[in-house]
């Protein structure tokens, strides 16, 4: 008898990601084929305005519909809409949640399903940090620093079984994802990735849901912060994280 293979759903936000798209399908293409990885690719596109939609149809062209799904949203609504659209467009038993700028490779992703395979868990986060971790490649100071000061102030907040508790970049059993979205609700707060990483996290711990890590290694953007911000961004994440707490 053959087994069934799980199908793996990868959610792909995008917004001005022109540029990065052909290239991050394309590595997700190449990893899970060559790892045996049954895939499908929905890219949720929030109305941007340097042809996104465009590319993302053109190469839907390329790997077919039953591989690449696209949702066509009216406006920029959000990253946490996003994936609540992408989640009731998805058809897999797993759901992978990558950023689409090339910040995290997708080369990971079976890693992370290998790792469900073993341990079972519900969830399997990438990891920056930890015992073996693999860190970062190309980041300036100021964004090394403004991660360190997340992760302990998420750390000092919240006691997370995460050693990297604002990373998105993670495989989720379906069903806990979707009570996971459930039990957030409408989070508008949580208008960027390391904002909706801690969400999930908080909200996962709260569901007493079990947790293995990947290390991996995390990229410079192809268009990265500038260090004159790194004071307002974990001013919005303090703020963002301080909420979460006093909610619980």
């Amino acid at each position: 008898m053959v087994q069934k293979r799980n199908v793996v759903s990868i959610l792909l936000p995008t917004w001005n990601e022109q540029e990065t798209l052909p290239l991050v399908v394309w590595h997700i293409h190449e990893a899970c084929t060559e790892r045996l990885v049954d895939y499908e690719l929905v890219i949720v596109e929030d109305n941007s305005d340097d042809g996104s939609l465009q590319v993302a149809q053109k190469l839907q062209g390329i790997y077919g519909s039953s591989r690449l799904v696209i949702v066509a949203r009216k406006g920029r609504l959000g990253l946490f809409s996003a994936l609540v659209d992408g989640l009731l467009k998805a058809t897999g038993d797993y759901i992978v949640v990558l950023p689409a700028n090339f910040t995290q490779h997708p080369k990971y992703i079976p890693h992370l399903v290998a790792q469900q395979e073993a341990t079972q868990a519900d969830i399997v986060a990438s990891s920056r940090f930890g015992d073996d971790h693999n860190g970062v490649c190309g980041w300036s100071f100021g964004q090394r620093l403004q991660c360190c000061v997340k992760t302990v102030l998420a750390d000092l907040l919240f006691s997370l079984r995460l050693s990297d508790p604002t990373s998105s970049y993670r495989l989720y059993k379906r069903q806990v994802f979707a009570q996971l979205v459930h039990a957030l609700g409408d989070t508008r707060t949580a208008d960027s990735a390391c904002h909706l990483g801690l969400a999930f996290a908080v909200a996962a711990q709260s569901m007493h849901c079990t947790v293995a890590e990947v290390p991996v290694t995390a990229m410079q953007p192809v268009y990265s912060d500038k260090d004159d911000v790194a004071l307002a961004s974990v001013g919005r994440f303090a703020v963002h994280a301080i909420g979460l707490y006093l909610r619980q």
